[in-house]
């Protein structure tokens, strides 16, 4: 007699344990967030086919050959963070173009003039 309530003891112990773990966790699903910086905040988002004729000339070279638009903003920026002989002034317009190759993604940003901005931020993503 004391063997079987000592076995069912040790059932029950076993059942409680086994239920108390918590088997229905929720794992994170990766977010595709778009972080735009404070410089970023005043973009919209415009059609490809109403960026200015230098722009579509520059994304048409052979520097972004099998890369598509996959969209594309212009932005008035106070100041571009960017430095150099590229560096846009105060109240001029950009455009910021995210392009596509396959699963790799990379932002661009031009002026009106079809001149490339300094920083390019490219993403390797598998999908």
């Amino acid at each position: 007699m004391k063997k079987l309530l000592l076995s069912i003891g040790l059932l029950l112990g076993g059942v409680a344990f086994v239920n108390a773990q918590d088997t229905t966790s929720v794992q994170p699903q990766p977010q595709q967030s778009t972080t735009t910086t404070s410089q970023d905040q005043q973009r919209e988002q415009v059609q490809v086919s109403d960026l200015p004729d230098p722009v579509k000339r520059a994304i048409e070279s052979q520097d972004y050959q099998g890369w598509t638009v996959a969209a594309a903003y212009k932005s008035t920026m106070s100041d571009s963070g960017v430095q150099g002989e590229n560096a846009t002034k105060a109240g001029e317009e950009i455009y910021i173009l995210d392009l596509r190759n396959g699963a790799e993604t990379k932002t661009v940003k031009f002026d009106k003039d079809g001149n490339k901005l300094d920083k390019e931020q490219k993403d390797d993503q598998k999908k």
